[in-house]
């Protein structure tokens, strides 16, 4: 991923990541042994904005068990301009992404479970 030297990163209102070089030293980058994406296809597009649902199921490196879903919502922002935004590199260039995230203490949760759903409150990092 392009990223310009000043991108910022928030997740969950927190900064992540203050620059292009910062991001990609935080990021996990490339397959994951204990984690396992799906559900990447809901993916919207408006102007330079890019929203994204996806879901991320987290294995317990011992049992193998998975033992927790990530319900992940990102917004990046990609600009052309100004000139130079992209440092060195070829516009367009990722400057902004802000990551929302919830995780369910159970694997293998549905993104979008039929009613009456998972018995437990709407709040993020939720408990058993």
């Amino acid at each position: 991923m392009r990223l310009a030297p000043t991108a910022i990163r928030w997740e969950n209102a927190v900064i992540t990541g203050a620059t292009g070089d910062e991001i990609r030293a935080r990021s996990p980058g490339g397959p994951s042994e204990i984690w396992s994406q799906r559900d990447r296809g809901r993916v919207w597009v408006r102007d330079n904005q890019v929203f994204s649902i996806w879901i991320v199921d987290i294995e317990d490196a011992t049992s193998g068990q998975y033992t927790a879903t990530a319900h992940i919502f990102e917004r990046i922002q990609v600009d052309a301009k100004p000139l130079g935004v992209c440092g060195d590199d070829t516009p367009p260039c990722v400057t902004q992404v802000e990551a929302i995230f919830c995780i369910a203490p159970a694997g293998l949760e549905a993104a979008t479970p039929e009613p009456p759903g998972p018995q437990a409150t709407a709040l993020c990092f939720r408990g058993n």
